[in-house]
């Protein structure tokens, strides 16, 4: 079996998405994304790249993942992101910032439906 090790900015690593070490509390922004046009990967790839952009604008952003589903157990959403703040302030930061909401505004009509969750772990 194949294991995976990824070193984050907080110095904690995660051994196949399990934290073995982790020095605070983060907070995990994650989205899903219904598309418009289903299944239109170049809808999907501006929208990640559109999120992608956002990574060096904003300082509030720890890391940034985003990829597509491949389970099928999505209930029709197509694109996944996951955003890690360090504070809930970074987050709510981050929602209100000019850059987001530019992306926001840009490229909304690629998707139908939009469902977020956040959470302190």
């Amino acid at each position: 079996m194949r294991q995976f090790l990824r070193f984050r900015h907080d110095k904690s690593v995660s051994l196949r998405g399990c934290v073995a070490q982790q020095s605070k509390i983060m907070i995990y922004h994650n989205v899903w994304f219904k598309l418009t046009n289903e299944g239109n990967s170049s809808d999907r790839e501006q929208i990640e790249a559109g999120l992608k952009a956002m990574i060096p604008l904003i300082p509030e952003i720890v890391e940034m993942h985003t990829g597509p589903d491949f389970s099928g157990r999505s209930r029709g959403f197509e694109l996944g992101l996951l955003v890690l703040f360090k504070t809930r302030e970074d987050g709510q930061i981050y929602d209100k910032h000019p850059d987001h909401q530019k992306f926001i505004a840009e490229n909304k009509h690629l998707w139908s439906e939009v469902m977020a969750l956040d959470f302190e772990a």
